[in-house]
């Protein structure tokens, strides 16, 4: 039996577009076609499903959520925009002080003689020395450390261990003097005094 024409005809009549002539056909079809009908049953149940489902409307002031919402999302991303602003401005700054510093530090000869040139005062100006001449000492410190830091703390470590380890060693050694010592300290044991530790 052909079903394909009839199939067709399900389809229009789930769309309410099927005419009288194609309805009468496909009822006598579905009268003798199981698999038909099986189908059109099945599909007749999912369209009367999806119409007894009514249409979930949105509060009235739904518009106006979803719009404050959007908003305290815009200022949320603004503030993080400044936050991010001024996170970066710092670490500039700091990053051209740092550099400024160690041109300085590396330059602080120079850099007293343009003082003393341009007349400023013997004691602002050796402060001034003295305060590079200290930025370039923790500098080249920082240096040292960020270059072999995990070095000099391992080091640390094994100075740490060969401690601990000499002090159980002294207090071992110690504890067998003390104990050598006294029983050098101690009376001879008599014959009765072992006969009563034996009994006992």
């Amino acid at each position: 039996m052909n079903c394909e024409k009839y199939k067709d005809y399900i389809m229009k009549h789930m769309d309410k577009t099927i005419t009288e002539m194609e309805q009468i056909e496909l009822d006598e079809h579905l009268k003798r076609c199981s698999e038909c009908r099986l189908e059109y049953d099945e599909l007749k149940n999912i369209v009367s499903v999806l119409e007894e489902r009514s249409c979930v409307e949105p509060p009235a002031d739904f518009e106006n959520m979803v719009m404050k919402k959007i908003n305290v999302l815009d200022i949320y991303h603004k503030k993080q925009r400044k936050k991010r602003i001024l996170i970066y401005g710092f670490a500039f700054i700091f990053a051209f002080m740092t550099v400024l510093l160690m041109f300085a530090a590396l330059c602080r000869e120079s850099i007293l003689g343009l003082l003393l040139a341009a007349g400023v005062s013997e004691s602002l100006s050796y402060a001034v020395y003295g305060f590079l001449t200290r930025m370039d000492l923790f500098l080249a410190y920082m240096a040292y450390v960020s270059g072999s830091g995990k070095m000099a703390f391992s080091d640390f470590y094994y100075l740490l261990i060969g401690l601990v380890v000499i002090v159980l060693m002294s207090k071992t050694h110690e504890i067998k003097s003390v104990r050598v010592h006294q029983k050098s300290e101690l009376p001879p044991q008599t014959e009765k005094n072992k006969k009563r530790k034996l009994i006992n």
